[in-house]
């Protein structure tokens, strides 16, 4: 059978060795796994007397995927913004822009969240970056 065993400096786990049973950790200048949680590894640190796991870091959202047409229409309507809020907003845009947002809305086979006609509703209907982007993940689970 094996065991392993843990390399400490400065109260911090640095290194873990698997070692026959019969060996002594101490020899490699660590300590038996069993005066730590069976959990504990690198970066582990004694504080306080009690072993404590490291401090992951922030994972990274889920990158914004293209959505088909269900998925944002349902995903805004989750949000209060109904087919005739985004008629009216596209409506109201000046002529030189309306009748391309109109093809944009009404044919486009995915939605980019990164295209400018997203960025223009969004500010028509007063959401943020950080709202249309929760939104948007939202919507791609739909």
């Amino acid at each position: 059978m094996a065991k392993i065993i843990h390399i400490i400096e400065a109260d911090q786990i640095t290194n873990s060795i698997v070692v026959a049973d019969d060996v002594d950790a101490s020899a490699f200048g660590g300590v038996d796994t069993s005066a730590l949680p069976s959990e504990a590894g690198i970066g582990w640190k004694l504080i306080n007397g009690v072993w404590t796991a490291p401090d992951l870091p922030p994972t990274e959202p889920a990158p914004l995927m293209p959505l088909s047409a269900r998925q944002l229409r349902l995903g805004l309507l989750k949000i209060g913004i109904k087919p005739a809020d985004v008629a009216a907003a596209i409506d109201a845009l000046p002529e030189d822009q309306r009748d391309q947002a109109e093809i944009e809305w009404d044919y486009a086979s995915e939605y980019r969240r990164d295209h400018p006609l997203i960025a223009t509703l969004g500010q028509t209907f007063g959401l943020s970056a950080d709202q249309i982007d929760a939104a948007w993940r939202d919507a791609m689970s739909l």
